[in-house]
Formats: structure tokens, C-alpha cells, sequence
């Protein structure tokens, strides 16, 4: 019996220790380094990773992007978008509430900057809406790849916006 006790003591105490923290419900979790979400335009699905594929569309809200210029991964001396994001409410393949980030290259770039330019003239900001990023099939003398084509919608759940009109969602 006093084993037993001891035990569920253990387990007690256990439950409360925590190493790396704890998330509070209704908060934004901004890990020590974004969530990398990778666009593998090679095959035209988003992965986690190497191996950890979540399929061929992600629905976001963006907090951030970033311009730069230089190398990353294969690819050197090249225009970047670095895209800074939260999982939209209906979107399951990503972690939610989470900070998470990709890279956006070449025909992506003209792609988002398209879009981008289509929803301020039509509505003002768009990152007021949710943002559904999939893939589109291309042919080229070296084989097939994919590029990340974005369309927007308005969106469906309140939004929660923060002190000095920082915008994230629900």
C-alpha cells in the first residue's frame, strides 16, 4: 500500500515538472526557432523536415515576411521570401498556435507578389484573411518541379489583434 502511495506521488510531481515550460491556452507559442514548414517544390507537398510529408496545401495566417538576397540550401545567389506564420483555425497538418516559417523562391515570389498586390488594391490588408498555399505542376527541359500558388480568403473566426495593431489569429 505505501508503495503505491509513494508512486502515485511520483507520478504527481512528474506531472508538474516541466523542462521546457508549458504553453497557456490562448496564447501564440513562439518556439526558440520557428517551426520550419518546407515547400518541397520538387515534388509539390509541404514537409517537415526531410521525410515528413503533410500534404499538398496549408491554409495560414501571416505575421511576417521578410526580403533577402543570398544562399540557402542548393540554391545560391537568389531572391528569398521568408514567410512567418500561424496555422489557420481549419488547417490540421501544422501545429496550431505555433510561430512557424518557409522560403519562398523564384515563380513562388512573383506568384505571392501577384496576389499580394491583387488584395490591397481590392481590400487593404491581407493579412486580415487566410491564405491557402498549394502547388502548381510545371515542365521544364530538366524535368517536371512546382511552384506555391496562393489564394486568399476572408476569414470565418474572429481575429485577435494585440497592442499596437500587431495582427494574430484565433
Amino acid at each position: 500500500m505505501a508503495q503505491k502511495q509513494t508512486q502515485e506521488k511520483t507520478s504527481e510531481n512528474l506531472a508538474k515538472f516541466k523542462v521546457f515550460g508549458n504553453i497557456p491556452d490562448n496564447t501564440i507559442y513562439l518556439p526558440q526557432t520557428a517551426f520550419g514548414v518546407r515547400n518541397d517544390c520538387r515534388i509539390g507537398q509541404w514537409k517537415i523536415g526531410d521525410d515528413d510529408f503533410r500534404g499538398k496545401e496549408i491554409e495560414i495566417s501571416i505575421i511576417k515576411v521578410n526580403q533577402f538576397f543570398g544562399n540557402l540550401g542548393k540554391t545560391t545567389n537568389a531572391f528569398w521570401l521568408q514567410i512567418w506564420f500561424i496555422a489557420a483555425p481549419e488547417c490540421t497538418v501544422i501545429p496550431q498556435n505555433t510561430v512557424c516559417l518557409t522560403y519562398l523562391k523564384t515563380r513562388s515570389i512573383s506568384q505571392f507578389s501577384e496576389k499580394i498586390t491583387q488584395l490591397i488594391r481590392q481590400s487593404g490588408e491581407p493579412a486580415l484573411g487566410i491564405f491557402k498555399g498549394s502547388f502548381n505542376k510545371h515542365s521544364r527541359e530538366n524535368g517536371e518541379y512546382f511552384s506555391v500558388v496562393w489564394t486568399w480568403r476572408e476569414r470565418t473566426t474572429e481575429a485577435v489583434f494585440l497592442t499596437k495593431g500587431q495582427y494574430l489569429s484565433s
